[in-house]
């Protein structure tokens, strides 16, 4: 059984803590077979960071080695945790692997406001490793400072979260991905 993975950064990516070492040029599709994924960290590694997309999960897509997942949307993780980012203008994350997972939950945290009136509003555009559908809102206009959270079950297998921002927000955002 393989999964299809797509290397969604600017940068090549190689794995070699596979049977057979693999490489990706940017945006290249490989096919690569499940085994990789349950023994090489390095494969998982790549896909929380949001190097490496899964876009098709073929026939077989095993959950529980790989719950919860957690990736950063927002911020930069570091040895104390996640430093805001500072957003001025309308943006898109990477695109990230979602399916086979059913039960999703976005946590933002609104850390600063330039202004009074200042806003952020977050969604998802939903991807097929080609095309990017139309954005699905995920947390409305958030103009406070503080944490907000949102139920948001992933709607298909890959995809990325998008933002617009009114003035200027500091914000970190997480997406933590579990099963039924």
């Amino acid at each position: 059984m393989n999964w299809t993975v797509q290397n969604v950064s600017q940068d090549s990516v190689t794995v070699t803590d596979t049977p057979i070492p693999v490489s990706w040029t940017p945006g290249q599709v490989q096919t690569v077979p499940l085994t990789y994924f349950l023994h090489s960290a390095q494969l998982s590694q790549a896909v929380q960071n949001q190097q490496l997309c899964v876009v098709n999960y073929g026939a077989f897509a095993p959950l529980p080695p790989f719950a919860p997942l957690t990736y950063t949307v927002l911020g930069t993780p570091g040895a104390t945790g996640l430093t805001p980012v500072t957003l001025t203008q309308n943006g898109a994350s990477p695109p990230v692997t979602l399916g086979p997972y059913t039960v999703g939950t976005v946590l933002l945290n609104v850390t600063a406001l330039g202004a009074s009136g200042d806003s952020l509003a977050l969604g998802f555009e939903a991807w097929d490793g080609t095309v990017y559908y139309p954005a699905q809102s995920v947390i409305a206009a958030v103009s406070s400072v503080g944490p907000v959270s949102a139920a948001f079950n992933p709607p298909a297998l890959a995809g990325r979260f998008v933002w617009t921002v009114s003035g200027s927000v500091s914000v970190t955002a997480l997406y933590q991905l579990l099963p039924d």
